[in-house]
């Protein structure tokens, strides 16, 4: 990956290889082309085996942050793809990925906005879900670059400078007390207060 010179060699060595644990891959190259994949190796779990095999509370309620499988059954062993570099895991084939001439991004939510204009769908529950609420992190990062693109957060012309970027990475933002976001990131599901007392008590 270290000697890849560009986004295209990037993703041919990752297909090839398969060896990125657990991580997201977010890349850009000379060329103006930036990336953002979930290429990490995924058990090979679909929505279909998820739905039966899933199938205690405990496991319903994580997953897919965390996928419990019914283990009496051989029915609900990982799958395996002709495409993958070993048996149980998914083919790269699979993986969520996205290539865009602007920006992709990722504040630890799924890779389902990684950019608004082109949603990622499609993918197997298992690597993240989609039409969810995003975190208030993914939906400041979203403002703050649109804001950026428009040249509508005071710091100059559109785009980004090396001076525009740290003013907007060291900005003292409080997105928790905002009546809401602007252009794109207002179409953005929005987490109750409801849901994140739900979630805080989840984790306390």
């Amino acid at each position: 990956m270290d000697r890849a010179d560009s986004v295209a060699q990037l993703r041919a060595v990752q297909n090839r290889y398969q060896g990125i644990p657990f991580v997201n891959t977010i890349a850009s190259d000379s060329g103006g082309t930036a990336y953002l994949a979930d290429a990490s190796v995924v058990p090979h779990v679909t929505d279909a085996q998820a739905a039966r095999c899933v199938d205690t509370p405990g496991g319903k309620a994580v997953y897919p942050r965390e996928t419990i499988l019914d283990g009496s059954t051989s029915a609900c062993a990982w799958g395996s793809d002709p495409g993958a570099i070993e048996p149980g895991v998914f083919a790269p084939a699979t993986d969520p990925t996205l290539t865009r001439s602007d920006y992709v991004t990722n504040s630890n939510d799924s890779l389902w906005l990684t950019n608004p204009a082109a949603p990622l769908t499609g993918y197997p529950r298992i690597y993240g879900d989609i039409d969810t609420p995003r975190s208030l992190r993914t939906r400041l990062g979203l403002e703050l670059i649109d804001q950026r693109l428009h040249g509508s957060d005071g710091l100059g012309a559109p785009g980004f400078t090396l001076s525009s970027l740290q003013r907007v990475e060291l900005s003292d933002r409080k997105p928790q007390r905002r009546a809401g976001s602007r252009r794109r990131t207002r179409a953005l599901p929005r987490t109750s207060d409801a849901h994140r007392d739900r979630r805080a008590r989840r984790w306390t």
